[in-house]
């Protein structure tokens, strides 16, 4: 396997799990007291800090992931978003167990290249669609295995919200909200 392929894989995988742990009640309920003691962060915004979006009465804690100079970008997991990871994980047929998933699926994925049209006018040929799909079924296979806890969370949507700079309540760094 290519090893940018698995610093990437293994780059979504961490970034998930951080996300994961963002929809804790736990650390929501930190990320809130920190800026109700601190005043939030007026620092300049730097990707993986955290933020607050929502209203007073339904918080919720997202990770930096892009900076602009008028808009911020957040991500994080909504628990929508992880039932229906549930949901497919329940109905899904994908051998996730065995290690040659991963291959099977880009081999697969050569043949139905032609038969896509969307994914003719995405790449420009059947083998870098094959790439795309191996990826995909690499990184859900690894962050299956790796979340003990809730492997689902491989097939839970991360959702991204772009905030206006002036807007945004970034949660003080104080040692301890995650």
């Amino acid at each position: 396997m290519d090893t940018l392929i698995t610093d990437r894989v293994a780059a979504h995988v961490d970034y998930v799990q951080r996300l994961l742990k963002l929809t804790s009640k736990p650390a929501t309920r930190r990320a809130v007291q920190a800026v109700l003691t601190h005043g939030q962060d007026e620092g300049v915004p730097v990707v993986g800090r955290l933020a607050l979006i929502g209203s007073a009465a339904a918080p919720r804690v997202t990770e930096i992931t892009k900076v602009t100079p008028t808009r911020i970008q957040v991500s994080y997991l909504t628990e929508n978003g992880l039932r229906h990871g549930r949901t497919l994980m329940a109905y899904n047929s994908y051998p996730i167990q065995f290690d040659s998933w991963p291959d099977s699926f880009r081999d697969d994925a050569r043949r139905l290249w032609a038969t896509d049209p969307i994914g003719r006018l995405r790449f420009r040929d059947a083998e870098s669609y094959a790439e795309h799909h191996y990826e995909w079924a690499l990184t859900t296979q690894t962050l299956y295995r790796t979340v003990k806890h809730c492997p689902w969370v491989a097939f839970a949507s991360i959702h991204n919200t772009v905030i206006a700079r002036a807007k945004l309540v970034m949660v003080p760094e104080t040692g301890g909200i995650e």
